[in-house]
């Protein structure tokens, strides 16, 4: 896990605005790889790549970047895992490759060199990366298919910046701030993608491959996407079939050559990830962190998580945090944020413990709910949308708006979205934004200048419809691949990177896994378990665990307890618009009211 940037032009540059950018980049990516850097650049400094290394697989210098091929002369900098490099270095071994280190950047490389795009296709990880190719001078970044490394990249000086935060390519580029990404940070707490908070610096796609070359007139573009073929047609779903499914990417996810922990809540997913990894024999220590103000609640998940330690005889690592220590983590957190998010905190508390551990790898069970429908927006869209079409087929569409619009101010005090509910009712899209926003586009006027909503409402409602593409026939598969393109992707995968990486930490996230979601998710059409099935396997080995019944809080943080008496009285949602307008202030500063 690492950190990486750089640039590709038509132009050559001076060696000293070369290694000012390699010095500039190189910064910003610093705290991703605090166990070494490297730089690489073209002699006429055309071509630059910057790396920043936390060292995970082959700690020796053999695996440092930027990697070089000797016999192609390509060279890589690369950002993620390859959980099965040993078995493609195995392959390609027997093909004739000679290898020179033990670590999976060679093995991406020698691979991506022999066999391009369908290598990739065989890749199990998370990864993004770079490869400069001098036989045809191309310049290559690819991004993995579920897009759990972030990449991003902006157009400046006739070339193009990449790196692994927007704000490396910003640093360079100095564009302007983005009024779409501001808006989308009021409407759902996050900055969906492919925006990012700089205008002109966006995200790469997931499972994509662009292609730079050089031609007279700047650079010509080409974009190949990778992505497995999704299956729709699976055999029948069982606990045995799902029970193999997670067990091999448990074990796929702790290929490691440092000690390795996961993130250990006392709920089902994370009790059932720590089972599976001692039934394969691992000993991974088990993380978990509290808040003073939750001692003894339903919302302190220390005891237990001890539990689930105990049972399973592994260490339990557990720290509970004061209210002046987070006061004085939240100044670092808010500079650290890599991009403007109104989650992660839990992330990151539970990293800067993981590394005062000494741990450089940790688990999560970020991505279970996805697939198993835990979340309530599964059971409330289509039940809702169901409702709504039958009004509808019976002609009573308008009389269901003019009951919403009026009920809608009488249950405003509580319920502040509901003024505006009406307008958000007869498409499955149009309901999920009703139910996941923090707040309605309608809203805004109360949060940022006029002036970025009418530059910005447009440009993120565009990149939201994309988001989520074309409306399906089944209202449950539509909301799974919303949760899953927008709250997961651009909400949790993204904070679960940069809370951790500005901690020198490594979260792995074994539900996030491209052969687990063939079986679990196939073609994103239905969801073939559920949340109960989950609970049944960990019944199935450690009954005594799955007794465990407690508040799903995953790590919830006492956000309104730091913010005086009246955010303290503040409903869940309603602290959780206030704390959005905090972040707005702290991170778009011109745009915010």
């Amino acid at each position: 896990m690492c950190g990486i940037a750089g640039w590709h032009q038509n132009n050559s540059l001076s060696s000293e605005e070369g290694e000012r950018r390699i010095a500039v980049l190189g910064a910003e990516i610093k705290n991703r790889g605090p166990d070494g850097s490297g730089s690489w650049a073209s002699n006429d400094y055309s071509t630059g790549l910057v790396h920043a290394r936390l060292s995970i697989l082959d700690l020796t210098d053999a695996s440092a970047q930027p990697f070089r091929d000797e016999a192609s002369g390509a060279i890589i900098v690369y950002n993620g895992e390859i959980y099965n490099y040993r078995e493609l270095r195995r392959e390609l071994r027997e093909s004739g490759l000679q290898f020179h280190s033990d670590g999976d950047t060679e093995v991406l490389l020698a691979g991506y060199l022999r066999h391009g795009s369908a290598f990739l296709r065989r890749v199990r990880g998370m990864f993004v990366f770079a490869i400069y190719d001098p036989r045809n001078d191309s310049f290559i970044l690819a991004r993995d298919e579920n897009g759990i490394k972030p990449l991003y990249v902006g157009a400046h000086d006739g070339g193009i910046f990449f790196g692994s935060t927007a704000g490396a390519v910003a640093s360079v580029t100095l564009p302007g701030g983005s009024p779409a990404a501001a808006v989308s940070l009021a409407v759902l707490g996050c900055v969906i993608e492919p925006l990012s908070p700089w205008a002109d610096v966006v995200a790469v796609a997931p499972g994509s491959i662009v292609t730079f070359k050089r031609n007279d007139g700047g650079l010509t573009k080409m974009v190949e996407m990778f992505a497995r073929p999704e299956k729709g047609d699976m055999a029948s779903p069982s606990l045995e079939r799902l029970g193999r499914s997670l067990a091999d990417s448990v074990a796929a996810h702790f290929v490691s050559d440092v000690p390795v922990g996961i993130f250990q809540s006392g709920g089902v997913d994370s009790s059932l990830l720590s089972t599976l990894a001692v039934e394969q024999g691992a000993r991974p220590t088990l993380i978990t962190i509290g808040f003073d103000e939750f001692r003894g609640t339903d919302f302190d998940e220390v005891p237990s998580a001890s539990i689930v330690a105990k049972t399973l005889g592994l260490e339990h690592c557990a720290k509970y945090y004061s209210r002046e220590e987070c006061n004085e983590l939240l100044v670092k957190y808010f500079n650290d944020m890599a991009t403007p998010t109104v989650d992660g905190l839990n992330n990151y508390l539970a990293s800067h413990f993981c590394r005062t551990l000494g741990l450089k790898v940790a688990l999560s069970g970020c991505g279970g709910d996805e697939w198993t429908g835990g979340y309530p927006s599964y059971r409330q869209i289509p039940l809702a949308s169901r409702t709504l079409k039958i009004a509808d087929r019976v002609g009573a569409r308008g009389a269901v708006q003019l009951l919403v619009r009026r009920l809608g101010p009488l249950i405003a005090d509580r319920y502040p979205k509901a003024r505006h509910a009406a307008e958000y009712l007869w498409q499955v899209r149009d309901l999920y934004l009703l139910r996941k926003s923090l707040h309605l586009p309608s809203e805004l006027g109360g949060l940022l200048t006029h002036e970025a909503i009418d530059a910005g409402l447009d440009e993120f409602l565009g990149a939201y419809e994309d988001l989520v593409g074309a409306p399906t026939v089944a209202d449950a598969a539509e909301v799974g691949r919303m949760e899953s393109a927008v709250y997961l992707r651009c909400m949790l995968l993204k904070d679960a990177d940069w809370t951790s990486m500005a901690h020198g930490v490594e979260l792995r996230t074994p539900f996030v896994d491209t052969p687990l979601w063939s079986e679990v998710f196939p073609a994103r059409e239905t969801l073939r378990y559920s949340k109960s099935s989950m609970r049944a396997l960990l019944e199935q080995r450690r009954p005594e665990l799955a007794q465990i019944r407690k508040k799903k809080t995953g790590f919830y943080v006492p956000h309104r307890h730091w913010n005086g008496p009246d955010e303290a009285a503040l409903s869940w949602s309603e602290g959780q618009r206030a704390w959005c307008r905090k972040v707005l202030v702290a991170k778009f500063p011109e745009y915010a009211l």
